[in-house]
This record gives structure tokens, sequence and C-alpha cells, in this order.
């Protein structure tokens, strides 16, 4: 995916330079909107105000923080598709409000203290998750390119993956690529019954395997796509590169999930028009 910095800059300062109550520009879509305040303003991860490092262009942030500082009553969320472990630092460096993991999987909100705290998740049926669990592993056995990674809400195990050094590894390599290996928030297993001792079954918000580009790896996806293609009312998935496959549960996504966050809002007497809010996406 190519990542466009004077674009993304740009569009950011174009939110910055409008006076609260003045005409807000739709950046995603690059059209006037009707003239309403900016209340919040939502802005996407990789591809977006990241650069190819990972790490957040200064004029972005700099754009971001002049307009906080301009309008302190701004609402900002960041929804990615990235876990709540490869993405809370972005958040706490640009003080966001809310945290979207997961495509829209779990919705975090930042506390007093600067920490972030989980509202809501959607999570993965566990007789859905055990299955596709065992089926991953049948595979593995023939396949030694299979790499799979389990996201869950739960912080202190926010990611699931297989056992040995050897596979934290590739998993790095294949879904968060620049990132610094770490073992923070990770758990490593063995099978699907260590998830069911530790109650992490039923906290499951997306589940990422990638199968490799041998011919083993083409005709295993090619398989798991006929059995996902059976489970089409139970669950939503798509392949974000070729022999990729995201899993997660029906319906979820970060629309629903910005609009889980408006409600929020509105319980606690902040009311948000759609005109209001803001959204940055590659």
């Amino acid at each position: 995916m190519l990542y466009n910095k004077d674009r993304n800059v740009q569009r950011i300062s174009n939110i910055q330079n409008h006076s609260p109550k003045g005409e807000v520009i739709d950046v995603a879509l690059g059209k006037k909107t009707e003239k309403a305040s900016l209340k919040m303003l939502v802005l996407d991860l990789d591809g977006t105000i990241l650069n190819d490092h990972k790490k957040i262009i200064p004029e972005n942030l700099k754009a971001i923080q002049e307009l906080k500082k301009k309008n302190p009553h701004i609402a900002l969320c960041i929804a990615t598709g990235r876990t709540f472990q490869t993405s809370i630092r972005f958040a706490q460096e640009i003080g966001a409000d809310f945290l979207i993991t997961d495509d829209g999987g779990a919705i975090y909100a930042k506390t007093y203290d600067h920490k972030y705290k989980l509202e809501k998740a959607f999570y993965m049926a566990e007789q859905e998750c055990s299955v596709i669990y065992a089926q991953i592993i049948k595979y593995s056995r023939e396949n030694p390119n299979l790499v799979w990674h389990f996201s869950t809400d739960n912080i202190s195990h926010n990611s699931i993956i297989g056992y040995g050094e050897d596979f934290l590894k590739r998993a790095y390599q294949i879904f968060c690529p620049h990132e610094k290996i770490t073992n923070d928030n990770v758990l490593q297993i063995k099978n699907f019954t260590e998830l069911k001792k530790l109650d992490l079954n039923t906290h499951i918000t997306k589940i990422h395997v990638y199968f490799g580009n041998k011919n083993i790896g083409r005709k295993q996806h090619q398989e798991f796509n006929k059995y996902l293609d059976k489970n089409k009312g139970k669950i939503s998935y798509l392949s974000p590169y070729p022999t990729m496959k995201s899993i997660a549960p029906l319906d979820v996504d970060k629309g629903n999930a910005v609009i889980y966050v408006k409600e929020k809002l509105k319980k606690k007497g902040i009311y948000i028009k759609r005109s209001e809010i803001a959204i940055v996406g590659n």
C-alpha cells in the first residue's frame, strides 16, 4: 500500500485551518459538507498519520495538537485494524480520547491517568473459534509457512499466537513488519484448551491466518475459503493479501464502532451529528 505523506498532512491541515463554526471539509472525499462545528476527528494509523517506518509524521502530530488546542472540545479517536498492543503508543502520543482496534472489534476510552480501559468489544463465538483453531492446527502440520494470530480485548493477553520463539518472529514479520519484536501482551499457546483455562476463548475479537505463497498454502487457502463461505451468516471475513484471511464477528467494522462512540458520548450529554465528524483514512 503506497503512502502519500503530503496528501495526508494536507488533509489534516485542512481540518485544522477551519474555524469550529465554519465550513468543514470532508477530508476523506474532498467535498464540502453543510456548515457545522467539528466535534469528532477519527484517524486511521497505517497509510494515514504514520510513515513507512511506523512513526507519526511530525507535521501530522503538530496539526492534531494545534487542532485540539484551538478546539479542546473535539473528541479525538483512532480507528485501526491493529491490536491494542500495537496501537496504544500512538493513541497516547496524540492523546486520543478513544481507541478503536481490530477494525472495530474493540473500543477503549482514555482514563484520567492517560491509560485506556475497555468500553466495548465484539467477540467471535466460542464454537467458531474452536473449529477455526482446529482447522488452523491441521493445516499447520502440513504447511510450515502457515502463521496465525488471534486478537483479544484483554490487555494482558492482547495477542495470541503459536508456541515457540521462531513463531513469534514469523508472526511479527507477517502481521506487523517494521515493529519491534516484544513478548509484551503476547500469549503463546500450544492448544485451544489453554485459552479455555484462562477464559480467553470468549474474548477473541479477530483471527488472522497467513498460508504462505507455496502451492500447499494456496491450496489450503482455497479450502479454507469454502469453509468460510458456508458460514457467511455467522462471521465476516476478507483477504487483505493473497493467501491471508482476516476473520471477525458479523457486521463488525470501524464505522459501527464510531457510531457506538457517538452514542456513548450522547449518554454523557455530548451530542454529535454525523456532519460534525471528520474521518481521515487511506
